[in-house]
């Protein structure tokens, strides 16, 4: 991990789950002030939000075969749109009162080839092949929001756990010719998994045009395939009116890290950290 600013894993997902546990009085408080929310919740009208983005980001990957590391791709904004057959990029959000279901979808078909020094100095190329699937879904709750100031344009601060999945999928294909000193390698590996994460967002209305958004999640549990994961994002939005319809166009950055469990079969292991500026646009109803 290379910023300062990024706590390991498993202490991030300790410090999410003891902010979870620390807001249960705040909760507590916020439905004496406000009893009615659950029994109006049926009544509330369904909100609607859909963003298409870009997402610009440096993508360096460590791919070792039987132990020994193959290669260190640090795979850059240029190299990454290269390689891109097909990129898509979206969120989409359900809410009812201050419930909402989310699904983050990333997509991305391409074959990347690259030149890298191998052992003793000797220049060696990598094809990799890939076909992702980044699936995140899951539900939020509004847990409570903070008035910053008494008037009543005053900026707000709401407070948001959230817990879903990410699902994974990946047939990722590895090749490099031989060379007179090392032997050539030829590995497929399909890289699918679903596995469970938490995490927490703030919203800062700063005012009716501009929010801040800043939040962070931890895949909480290991599988078969998954060592951890986890990732962070802040974004900053300025909402308008384009013919009548609620609109957004948001900047920020991401950062995205996963680690793979060794597959002792096919002997491949991968780690991949995503980090990058995002900008987008999105509609709402």
């Amino acid at each position: 991990m290379n910023s300062r600013f990024v706590l390991p894993g498993r202490i991030a997902a300790a410090v999410l789950a003891s902010a979870l546990l620390c807001w249960i009085p705040i909760v507590a408080s916020a439905e004496q002030a406000d009893g009615n929310w659950l029994e109006d919740w049926w009544q509330q009208p369904f909100g609607v939000e859909a963003r298409v983005y870009g997402w610009l980001p440096e993508a360096p990957a460590s791919i070792s075969v039987n132990g020994e590391q193959e290669a260190f791709l640090p795979e850059s904004l240029d190299t990454i749109l290269d390689s891109a057959n097909m990129l898509f990029m979206g969120e989409f959000k359900v809410s009812k009162g201050r419930i909402g279901l989310f699904a983050d979808v990333i997509y991305y078909d391409g074959t990347d080839n690259t030149s890298f020094t191998g052992p003793l100095g000797v220049e060696r190329k990598l094809q990799v092949k890939e076909r992702v699937w980044l699936v995140e879904y899951g539900a939020g709750f509004d847990l409570v929001t903070f008035d910053l100031g008494e008037a009543g344009d005053s900026p707000s601060l709401t407070l948001s756990p959230y817990a879903g999945f990410r699902y994974f999928h990946d047939p990722i294909q590895v090749s490099s010719p031989a060379g007179p000193i090392f032997e050539g390698v030829n590995l497929k590996r399909t890289v699918e998994f679903n596995t469970p994460i938490i995490g927490a967002e703030a919203e800062l209305k700063l005012s009716d045009r501009w929010t801040v958004n800043v939040g962070g999640d931890y895949g909480v549990l290991n599988d078969n395939e998954v060592d951890q994961t986890w990732q962070y994002i802040g974004i900053l939005k300025y909402l308008f009116e384009f013919k009548g319809q609620s609109s957004e166009v948001f900047v920020g950055y991401r950062k995205f890290h996963l680690e793979l469990e060794k597959d002792v079969t096919e002997d491949l292991d991968i780690d991949l950290e995503m980090k990058g500026p995002v900008i987008g646009v999105g509609l709402s109803w």
